[in-house]
């Protein structure tokens, strides 16, 4: 959610309405939060982010890019359903560009899916309110600033490896092949942050 305490409750709501209390968390998310409280305050770096209908205008552009970036690992995607109009999105597509995300034009979710939703109703209503879908990549140090110096620790095991207590990712995954040869190396991996601002710290789990 955004940073409205109110909303809150009607989320849990829906999470039960849907059968999901006991799986989904429900907690608020500001934008404006520091990148590493919020990986912290949320668990850490997350290989996907979903979000529906999230940019109302330009001035949310430079703290939801940021959050995104803090909240999810280098190589993650942002996939974000929005209506045709939104004031601000076009910002949003434009500062992913400039902050180097990689993304194709966005595509047109088929009317169909739409068809019956509440906010919808009729199939004439779903084919003349157009609804996009945004896929995009994260790229290597998005949320590290000039100067910032990156702590990272990294937790070897036999079939995977963390990064900062993260999700475990997998040895043989191509998207984690540029990481693990700058560990080979002795190098910092690029994906955390500029040559020079970060410190990482090994601890070899393989044996447990």
């Amino acid at each position: 959610t955004d940073a409205e305490d109110a909303l809150l409750p009607n989320l849990r709501a829906n999470a039960a309405a849907v059968g999901a209390a006991g799986t989904v968390e429900v907690a608020q998310l500001n934008w404006s939060t520091a990148p590493r409280e919020l990986r912290e305050r949320h668990g850490g770096a997350f290989d996907l982010l979903l979000a529906s209908d999230l940019v109302y205008s330009s001035g949310c552009v430079e703290g939801l890019l940021g959050t995104a970036a803090a909240l999810l690992r280098p190589g993650g995607r942002l996939r974000m359903c929005y209506p045709h109009g939104r004031h601000g999105q076009q910002a949003f597509l434009e500062a992913l560009e400039g902050a180097g995300w990689a993304f194709a034009p966005p595509a047109r979710l088929p009317p169909a899916l739409l068809e019956g939703c509440a906010h919808q109703g009729s199939e004439e209503e779903a084919r003349a309110h157009a609804f996009y879908l945004l896929d995009a990549t994260r790229p290597p140090g998005a949320d590290v600033a000039e100067g910032e110096h990156v702590e990272a620790k990294v937790a070897l095991y036999r079939n995977g490896f963390t990064v900062n207590g993260g999700p475990l990712r997998a040895l043989d995954d191509p998207a984690n092949a540029s990481f693990l040869q700058d560990m080979a190396r002795g190098a910092a991996p690029r994906e955390l942050g500029p040559r020079g601002q970060v410190s990482v710290e090994m601890v070899d789990k393989r044996g447990e």
